[in-house]
């Protein structure tokens, strides 16, 4: 088996997603392209295995910061990453030793992968948990709303209805930035840091042609808010939703949640990912009132002693 790293996505990885029942949205050429034209700061790698011309598995990661602050992640931004093969625990655990290996060549602080299946690590990965929230499509809409909504979300619907709420897709860019705008307005105002530049949803809804979908709940003409998914194989993934402060007499969120999990089930998806909730207890139990269930995913790591301290020190603002 010959393990080499490339720096650009290729055809025949996205084929080999297609066929992994390991790759999520996160390992596609979509994820991969808009992260790397909008972000300066890091830089797309790829470890390929390959036996005889055939491509056996991959893992992408991106080389996060520059000099001393240097990282590898398999992916940013706590998205699912790791290796992709056709479940093959040999090219699994190859492609992970490769991975952990390139620490010292590339000198960075910390090493890290996400994988939603909880597979075997390899040594020297240290690996925690994190939840996110899945609801099982399969047994329809109808019997979802009916036995695994909460009674106050099905309320709570019913007034945005009644009230005029009303969610429609979107692939406009100018849409784009519009909810841009709203996701930014509220995290500027509660003190925080705007992560993802306007450029970042208009690339992903640019790139994603059917992998990437935007859904926004307006009443009247007013734009309340919305809902950035993404769409891969069985799975829908909500990625990022805000609406306005405003908005919440009017149910908007709620809205929102039982448009795209009504549109899933009606478009043949078996799954649909809630998301991480950052720990917040809050956010947990809003997502379990729509049919979620907890599903723990692993987060491993190998950091430096200069890696360590910077964690240490991230969680204690954390815990703040």
């Amino acid at each position: 088996m010959r393990l080499t790293v490339i720096d650009q996505t290729a055809p025949e990885l996205e084929d080999l997603a297609e066929r992994s029942p390991q790759a999520t949205f996160y390992h596609t050429r979509v994820w991969a392209k808009s992260l790397s034209r909008v972000f300066p700061w890091i830089a797309y790698r790829s470890i390929i295995a390959e036996e005889e011309g055939e491509v056996l598995g991959y893992l992408p990661f991106f080389i996060v910061g520059k000099g001393a602050r240097r990282a590898l992640w398999s992916l940013p931004f706590g998205t699912y990453g790791g290796p992709v093969t056709l479940d093959s625990n040999e090219v699994h655990l190859a492609l992970l030793d490769h991975y952990a290996g390139l620490r010292r060549s590339m000198k960075v602080y910390e090493t890290g992968w996400v994988d939603f299946w909880n597979r075997p690590a390899v040594q020297p990965f240290k690996t925690e948990s994190a939840i996110t929230h899945i609801i099982d499509l399969e047994p329809g809409f109808d019997k979802i709303w009916s036995e695994s909504f909460d009674k106050s979300k099905r309320k709570h619907t019913k007034q945005a209805e009644r009230r005029g709420v009303r969610v429609v897709e979107t692939n406009s860019v100018e849409d784009a930035g519009r909810f841009h705008h709203i996701y930014a307005s509220r995290i500027t105002a509660a003190g925080g840091r705007v992560h993802y530049p306007k450029e970042f949803f208009e690339e992903l809804l640019g790139e994603g042609t059917n992998r990437v979908k935007l859904f926004l709940a307006y009443h009247e003409d007013e734009l309340l808010g919305g809902q950035l998914n993404f769409y891969f194989k069985d799975t829908v993934i909500a990625w990022y939703g805000v609406t306005t402060i405003e908005s919440r007499a009017l149910q908007a969120s709620t809205s929102l949640y039982t448009h795209c999990i009504r549109h899933a089930c009606d478009n043949g998806y078996k799954r649909f990912n809630l998301g991480g909730s950052m720990g917040k207890d809050s956010l947990m139990e809003y997502k379990m009132s729509f049919g979620g269930v907890p599903h723990r995913y692993a987060v491993s790591t190998i950091r430096s002693t200069i890696g360590k301290i910077a964690a240490a020190i991230k969680r204690i603002r954390t815990d703040r």
